[in-house]
């Protein structure tokens, strides 16, 4: 929804979100927080409340854009760096699983899958970032790659803004993709079979994936979504499982979609 366009009209949002323990509320939960002209409650919604909100997104959901979220500030600030002789590119490796939550294998990586591209963009004198919450992940990838510098802030938002920092970003399918199309920054997405190895995806198909998870960024200009594919009128899954994705077909979208 066009929160920033509404919101400087008049108009005040509430963010309702039962966290129900999944560990993503320690993110979300200080982000909703931060956004402009919402307010954050962790209750369920009125009948009222839901009726509004669904008549809200059958109308937004017909416009295939996705509208940034104001992050309060006034989004001028820039992180101090050198000036720029090589493309900067984030690496959002997620070898945490998702937030910590170790169960999520469906979109962990082999480390030296990472190391390996890693040390590939290096030698095309690519300037390398890494988003990494694991404190034992983060340090063998810096250690086997010195010159990796950290891409977390401050706090999540402060990370967020700081996107319009990079040239790229290569992910597997989280948060940060939105936060990229919100800059409109090109990037690799991987999105492996989340029906298997990843709780609350088993029943979810592809058809419902795309055009929920990936509203307004799937098929834009920029933007490569590998193992989320479309064959007429419905997706499917090609990339059974990380172990499917090859360094190399990585690195090939990568210079592909910054061409």
């Amino acid at each position: 929804m066009p929160i920033s366009l509404l919101g400087r009209l008049g108009f005040r949002f509430r963010i309702l979100y039962i966290s129900d323990g999944h560990p993503a509320a320690r993110i979300l939960i200080p982000i909703f927080r931060e956004i402009k002209y919402c307010e954050y409650s962790e209750r369920k919604p009125t009948s009222l409340e839901s009726k509004v909100f669904t008549k809200l997104l059958s109308l937004f959901g017909r416009i295939p854009f996705l509208f940034a979220v104001p992050l309060g500030g006034d989004g001028s600030a820039r992180y101090e760096c050198a000036p720029q002789e090589r493309k900067r590119i984030l690496l959002h490796t997620h070898l945490d699983g998702h937030h910590g939550w170790k169960g999520a294998v469906a979109k962990i990586w082999a480390l030296e899958n990472w190391i390996e591209l890693c040390r590939s963009l290096d030698k095309l004198q690519f300037e390398v970032f890494i988003l990494e919450w694991d404190s034992s992940s983060f340090d063998a990838l810096t250690s086997a790659c010195p010159y990796l510098k950290d891409g977390r802030k401050g706090s999540d938002v402060e990370t967020m803004r700081s996107f319009e920092f990079y040239d790229c970003l290569f992910s597997v399918d989280s948060w940060s993709k939105y936060v990229a199309a919100w800059y409109r920054i090109p990037q690799v997405v991987v999105v492996p079979d989340l029906r298997t190895g990843y709780c609350g995806f088993e029943e979810i198909s592809p058809d419902e994936f795309a055009r929920w998870w990936f509203h307004g960024i799937i098929h834009h200009k920029g933007v490569i979504v590998i193992g989320l594919e479309k064959a007429g009128d419905t997706y499917s899954y090609t990339l059974p499982s990380m172990n499917d994705l090859e360094v190399n077909v990585a690195l090939e979208k990568i210079l592909d979609v910054l061409r």
